[in-house]
């Protein structure tokens, strides 16, 4: 009997000391992998990080008690490395990578208590989402890009970039009340942010380009009436183009609203730094309508080269004989 207790005693030891060196090889394991992750990181291999950490993380949850520290320590770097995989992902176009990413990112922080994080890696899915957006304006499928754009607004609905890049879309569209009804909400809400001063000045840029290509579309459609209320629009966006004025001039001309013609074929002549010959034949037609025959002939003399320099000759010397 003594023997069998004996056995039963030694049996038992050599169990306990094989459990001890099974966990401490476990240890040793998960130690070497936290150090794959943080040499992965260095070397910005994010996903091979990603992949060592994740690794680590598991080995200590098997080993229990003794492995909590180290994986709160793994699971912290884990969150930084799921954010840099995400960055790295989107700028390769891997947004759907990238999104994913940022939700392990934000679900591993909320579960270890890092508020700041989560709320980053919820913040920057909108990022993600508004570049994907613009990648799809960029390939002419405004449709996506629209319906993306509205999964960045979902996340952050005063996100100004996702109006922006909806407005894109919608110009994309050929529709432009839409286009300006979003981006006049990205400059409402980027007002304020001194980060968005670039932006605000490309979409006012785009917006009034937009509205004077509608507004010649409607003067060669002899639509001249159309035409002023789209270059109007145009002016609320940008006060110093030098087209603007010029094809509000041709308009006004056409509606025989002789002084608002040239007084914007004036604001024209100040803006533009090169030719100024299509802007003093729409001058000459002013002044002509006007009956002012000296001043028409002093502005069709001005028309030295371009389209119209045969027409100012007639004007010149067949309708009104200037001397």
């Amino acid at each position: 009997m003594k023997i069998k207790g004996l056995v039963k005693v030694v049996a038992a030891v050599v169990l306990v000391f094989t459990f001890v060196m099974a966990n401490g090889q476990t240890v040793n394991e998960a130690g070497a992998k936290m150090n794959d992750g943080i040499e992965n990181y260095k070397a910005k291999n994010y996903e091979g990080a990603v992949e060592s950490f994740s690794s680590c993380v598991s080995m200590c949850e098997a080993i229990g008690a003794e492995g909590a520290e180290l994986k709160g320590k793994a699971q912290k770097q884990l969150v930084n490395s799921y954010y840099k995989d995400a960055l790295a992902k989107a700028k390769k176009k891997d947004f759907s990578g990238s999104i994913s990413g940022l939700g392990k990112m934000e679900k591993l922080a909320k579960e270890i208590g890092d508020t700041k994080n989560a709320k980053k890696a919820h913040r920057v899915k909108a990022n993600i989402y508004v570049s994907e957006a613009l990648t799809y304006f960029k390939a002419s499928d405004f449709t996506k890009a629209i319906a993306t754009a509205d999964k960045a607004l979902a996340i952050n609905p005063k996100y100004y970039k996702a109006f922006y890049a909806k407005g894109l879309a919608y110009k994309g569209q050929e529709d432009l009340a839409k286009m300006r009804t979003n981006m006049d909400k990205a400059l409402e809400l980027g007002a304020t942010n001194t980060k968005a001063a670039k932006t605000l000045k490309k979409i006012r840029s785009i917006v009034s380009k937009a509205y004077i290509a509608e507004g010649g579309k409607m003067i060669q459609a002899g639509k001249f009436a159309d035409a002023k209320v789209n270059l109007d629009i145009a002016l609320e966006y940008n006060q110093k183009s030098k087209d603007t004025y010029y094809y509000l001039a041709v308009a006004n001309n056409g509606l025989k609203s002789w002084d608002a013609a040239i007084d914007a074929a004036n604001k024209s002549l100040a803006l533009e730094k090169g030719n100024k010959s299509k802007i003093q034949f729409e001058i000459g037609k002013s002044f002509e309508g006007k009956g002012d025959t000296g001043a028409a002939c002093a502005a069709y003399r001005q028309v030295t080269s371009g389209p119209n320099v045969e027409a100012a000759k007639y004007q010149i010397e067949t309708v009104l004989k200037c001397n």
